[in-house]
């Protein structure tokens, strides 16, 4: 919101990236994305959303903030062949 009164926490992550070149035509490389495997969003966002209570009847809007969850540690390796 342009007024401030939602505001997203500050997030820090670690991503590693490695690699050895096998030889003239091969290279391997390791990326190990959310190293410390830290919970945290990877984007907020503030809107109106409406549920229905327990009735089904749906409810007056509510302004929230909804989040996506950062994707957990995880790991890729390339090889990589130059012809």
């Amino acid at each position: 919101k342009e007024d401030n009164s939602f505001r997203s926490k500050s997030t820090f992550i670690t991503n590693v990236q490695g690699g050895y070149q096998l030889n003239k035509q091969w290279r391997l490389r390791l990326d190990i994305f959310n190293l410390f495997n830290r919970k945290y969003h990877d984007i907020d966002y503030a809107y109106e959303s409406r549920i229905k209570d327990r009735n089904g009847v749906l409810q007056d809007p509510i302004e929230e903030l909804h989040f996506h969850p950062a994707e957990k540690r995880a790991t890729r390796i390339t090889l990589t062949g130059t012809f």
